[in-house]
C-alpha cells in the first residue's frame, strides 16, 4: 500500500512539472515524451499524456500552428521543411496542412523573394545560371518549393 502511494505521489510530481514545462511554450506529445525518457521515466506515459491533454497543457493544433508559424518568421523555413519537422513528432497531416495555411502567402512569397536578393548579393559567382542554380539550393534546404523559388528568381532577378 505504502508502494503504491509513493506512486502516486511521484507521478503527480511530474505531472505538475510537465504541466509547467507546458505553460513556459506550446509542447507536443512527442516533447512531452521525449522528456519523460530524459528524465528515465520509463512508464505510464500514455497516463501522463492523456491528463496533460485533458487539462489543455497539450493540444496539437495550437502546438502545430505556433510551431509553423515560429519556425517561418525566426528561422526563414519554407513549408516543406516546416512539414516534414512536424512530420517527424507525430503530427497528424491534417493538422499540419491547417497549421501552415496559418501562414499568409503573401508575406510568404515575399520572404522567398527577400532571401534570394539577399542570397544573391552575397554569390561571387558571375554565371548567371550557376548563381541561380545555388540560390535554388539554399533555398530548397529551407523547405522552400522549387516553382515558387523559380518564379520570385524571374520576378526580381530577370537575368540581371
Amino acid at each position: 500500500m505504502i508502494y503504491h502511494n509513493k506512486e502516486i505521489l511521484k507521478q503527480k510530481k511530474i505531472i505538475s512539472k510537465l504541466a509547467k514545462y507546458c505553460s513556459f511554450s506550446e509542447r507536443s506529445s512527442f516533447d512531452i515524451k521525449k522528456k519523460l525518457f530524459d528524465w528515465k521515466i520509463h512508464n505510464n506515459h500514455d497516463e501522463i499524456i492523456s491528463h496533460l491533454i485533458e487539462n489543455d497543457y497539450i493540444n496539437e493544433e495550437r502546438y502545430a500552428i505556433a510551431y509553423s508559424i515560429g519556425k517561418f518568421n525566426t528561422k526563414k523555413w519554407g513549408k516543406q521543411k516546416i512539414y516534414n519537422n512536424l512530420k517527424v513528432k507525430g503530427i497528424d497531416n491534417e493538422l499540419i496542412l491547417k497549421s501552415l495555411d496559418e501562414i499568409p502567402e503573401n508575406i510568404y512569397l515575399e520572404t522567398i523573394s527577400e532571401l534570394i536578393l539577399k542570397k544573391f548579393k552575397n554569390i561571387k559567382e558571375k554565371n548567371i545560371f550557376k548563381k541561380n542554380a545555388k540560390i535554388v539550393r539554399f533555398l530548397m534546404q529551407k523547405g522552400f518549393e522549387s516553382d515558387l523559388i523559380w518564379q520570385q528568381i524571374k520576378k526580381n532577378i530577370q537575368n540581371d
